[in-house]
């Protein structure tokens, strides 16, 4: 977060650190090295954090409790830009050092706090309107997959009419190729002609054997019978 950084180049950020009541006994405030970005890891269930450690003198690490740790939070978040909820407090280590002033040998006390702040989730959100809107560029799954199976049923819809219409010519062309030939009823019907032709003619039939009498045979729709006519 810029903001932090530039709070503390300007100086707002060790100012406001050093009018809280809890830092009265603070005699300076400094960010030690950069502050780091850590992403966020699904895995280990960790948001996007920024990090840093902050060195606050002149205060010993018994006297670092919860008024303290509020106040470094609400200063922290100031300068951020952040919430109080989202600065946390992850390490806090005692720390010494000897300087010489003015001649004389003196230990300086202070703590070094290593403190995270949360990312806020409203950044990723206002990123997801973005890609969303190039989805209406090309077609979702479901939508490729209910067109795959639209074509499938009109192409069985298709096959399955032109069976039905092959099965109709084929069957109508099976009964005009069974009207051309001769059935039993058609059969009989020509051999009733026959039969009146005959009885309407009177064929008499003359066996070549000799014999004393002639054979008449008659026809008749019904019946047919032969009559014995004596030679003279």
């Amino acid at each position: 977060m810029a903001t932090l950084q530039t709070a503390y180049s300007n100086g707002d950020f060790q100012k406001d650190m050093l009018e809280m009541d809890a830092f009265s006994k603070v005699t300076g405030v400094n960010l030690m090295g950069e502050l780091h970005i850590n992403k966020a890891n699904a895995d280990a269930g960790t948001p996007t954090q920024l990090t840093g450690t902050c060195q606050l003198s002149g205060i010993p690490l018994s006297g670092f409790q919860t008024a303290q740790r509020e106040a470094f939070k609400s200063v922290m978040a100031a300068s951020s830009g952040a919430t109080k909820d989202q600065v946390v407090i992850t390490n806090v280590l005692a720390m010494s050092s000897r300087r010489r002033l003015r001649g004389d040998g003196g230990e300086v006390s202070g703590v070094r706090v290593e403190f995270a702040i949360v990312v806020a989730r409203e950044s990723v959100a206002t990123e997801k309107p973005s890609e969303n809107a190039k989805q209406p560029e090309g077609l979702s799954a479901g939508v490729v997959a209910a067109i795959a199976i639209c074509s499938v049923l009109a192409v069985l819809l298709a096959a399955g009419v032109t069976m039905i219409t092959l099965r109709k010519c084929f069957k109508k062309n099976s009964q005009v190729a069974s009207m051309q030939s001769y059935t039993p009823t058609q059969r009989s019907k020509h051999g009733s002609k026959f039969n009146g032709k005959q009885d309407k003619q009177n064929e008499i039939e003359l066996t070549n054997k000799p014999c004393k009498h002639i054979v008449v045979r008659k026809f008749s729709d019904e019946t047919m019978r032969d009559e014995h006519i004596p030679l003279v």
